[in-house]
């Protein structure tokens, strides 16, 4: 298989052309995409979606420590989400991975912030507000659940950059 350095995308392997089939060339058409040098398809590398949920109850947040098994983040504190499959909406992926890592049925009540991206991999993370009755318990993928308050929260165990800017966002609109 044909490997392209890709200007901001890293040692690249392109394969095949979705479009004719032909092997692909080492012609870079923008940053992070290629094209094919037979018919000109463009090979995109774009953001992949990923969304979760910020449960917040008397005023605290809660969050999850994800496995130490994790390929990102391991033993990391984050909040419960995970990546959009197709097929399902943001929203839809927020609540489904939420009850996977928590075993929680959340209801958003809102949005954190705004979308924030993690440039490499890059990620586009949707934070949303949301509540849920009854206690967590951690998912498979997840070593531990708990409940913070702002002043407890383990900022230099944090996960992800995206987790730190959608908890500052939080904190800044309030918990209550």
């Amino acid at each position: 298989m044909p490997r392209l350095r890709v200007p901001g995308a890293g040692l690249v392997r392109l394969g095949y052309c979705h479009a004719c089939g032909a092997s692909l060339g080492t012609e870079a058409i923008a940053v992070g995409h290629a094209s094919c040098l037979e018919c000109r398809a463009i090979t995109y590398r774009n953001p992949i979606p990923a969304a979760g949920i910020l449960l917040v109850r008397e005023g605290r947040v809660l969050l999850v420590r994800r496995d130490a098994s994790m390929h990102r983040g391991p033993g990391g504190w984050t909040f419960p989400g995970g990546f959009v499959d197709p097929g399902e909406s943001a929203e839809e992926a927020a609540v489904r991975e939420t009850f996977e890592e928590t075993g929680l049925r959340a209801t958003i009540t809102g949005i954190v912030g705004r979308p924030f991206t993690l440039p490499e991999p890059h990620h586009l993370v949707i934070a949303y507000r949301g509540e849920a009755e009854g206690d967590p318990v951690a998912g498979d993928e997840v070593a531990e659940v708990r409940w913070y308050t702002p002043d407890e929260i383990p900022w230099d165990e944090i996960a992800f950059a995206t987790t730190t800017r959608a908890l500052e966002a939080l904190i800044a609109d309030g918990l209550e």
